[in-house]
């Protein structure tokens, strides 16, 4: 499964993956192939020490990457943000909290927008996320990219609770996880999105995992709440969310609505701009 990963990852040039399409077909075949090798692997019970050996290479295959990735991309990555959305987080931020004006009422703050009409030019992501980039303001050159390195670990950590079973045998936990943080780490365009051009996916994702390690868990409040907190930093990835949710959860709906209240001050600040750059542009 790595070396297909590593290999479909190796189709696309690390700063962009276009067109969709190929996009499409290299996740579905991840998807197939994870989906695939877990079956046969689970048919039969594997021996302890294959279990053992197949998480050692797992952790070598992980340190090469990691060593290889780093080296080239967060030696001289604690910059600021190159792209547009992350640049642009770090101006929303201080817009905010600096200058006390609200980013998405702004028409200038969205480069990419100047072919549209002034008012889709304002910022254009959850509010959420000029708190988690918050240290931004203190640290101007290399605080979005700390902020963004907290975020990549404690995704990590998520994803390995997320495969992480009590009752495992202790071989199988250690194959499980190491193989999951080695797949998280392969592909270059994270460690390019990173420390390069400035990506802030890495917090919504991480609520994401947070909610379904919630569900896992039979914590409903907190799926709810994570889930809409991730919806309040950064809708797309919280779509995917959606059909994990328990939606017959009360509780679930109340953590929900709470997780969106970090957009009601924006809402009565600025009705229309919020509206018209969060969600319909």
């Amino acid at each position: 499964v790595l070396y297909v990963m590593y290999y479909l990852y190796g189709l696309f040039p690390p700063e962009d993956w276009q067109p969709d399409l190929e996009k499409f077909i290299a996740y579905f075949a991840f998807f197939a192939a994870i989906v695939g090798f877990t079956y046969l692997r689970f048919k039969g019970k594997a021996p302890r020490a294959a279990l053992w050996a197949e998480g050692a290479l797992f952790v070598v295959v992980l340190a090469v990457v990691v060593y290889g990735w780093s080296g080239k991309w967060a030696v001289n990555g604690f910059g600021p943000p190159v792209a547009d959305y992350g640049f642009m987080v770090v101006d929303a931020t201080k817009m905010l909290f600096v200058e006390h004006e609200n980013p998405y009422s702004s028409q200038t703050i969205s480069p990419i927008r100047d072919t549209l009409g002034p008012e889709f030019r304002g910022y254009y992501y959850g509010p959420l996320t000029m708190i988690g980039y918050s240290p931004s303001l203190l640290w101007p050159v290399s605080g979005y990219k700390i902020a963004g390195v907290f975020y990549l670990l404690a995704t990590a950590v998520l994803l390995g609770l997320l495969v992480w079973e009590p009752d495992d045998d202790p071989a199988l936990k250690f194959a499980n996880i190491a193989f999951v943080l080695a797949a998280y780490f392969l592909p270059e365009r994270m460690w390019v999105e990173l420390f390069s051009r400035g990506a802030h996916d890495f917090m919504p994702t991480a609520l994401v995992l947070g909610a379904l390690l919630a569900i896992k868990k039979n914590n409903f409040f907190a799926a709810g709440l994570l889930a809409g907190l991730s919806f309040s930093t950064k809708f797309a990835p919280a779509l995917f969310l959606l059909p994990f949710l328990p939606i017959r959860r009360k509780n679930m709906w109340i953590g929900f609505a709470l997780g969106l209240l970090p957009q009601v001050p924006f809402l009565l600040w600025d009705l229309q701009g919020f509206i018209n750059n969060v969600y319909l542009v």
